[in-house]
């Protein structure tokens, strides 16, 4: 079902427009928080590092829009240097591209 977006232009559900940010509010990024001690444990370690490097056939497979390839390639950077936080700082935006997200300075 197309939306009208922020240029007051009707946007259509598609691959595109759910990555691009365009295709909003009614598609928003999945995250998962890993908390500081959790992820010395080895066993979480190994699950983020899979999830990062190897879910996007998963999220294909249900039917989910994977992230696009840089947002997976700084997501692993912030985990391996432990970054922790998030891009949001405690306000709801939409209309964001997922790299603009993880490129800011992150909040607890």
């Amino acid at each position: 079902m197309p939306i009208v977006g922020k240029a007051g232009k009707a946007v259509s559900p598609s691959r595109e427009s759910v990555v691009d940010g365009s295709y909003e509010p009614f598609s928003r990024p999945i995250f998962i928080y890993v908390a500081e001690k959790a992820a010395q444990r080895p066993e979480v370690k190994q699950f983020v590092e899979y999830y990062l490097a190897q879910g996007k056939p998963l999220i294909e497979e249900v039917k989910y829009v994977p992230l696009p390839a840089q947002a997976y390639s700084l997501a692993t950077e912030h985990f391996h240097r432990g970054k922790l936080g998030t891009g949001f700082g405690g306000v709801p935006e939409v209309g964001l591209k997922v790299e603009e997200l993880l490129a800011r300075e992150a909040k607890l």
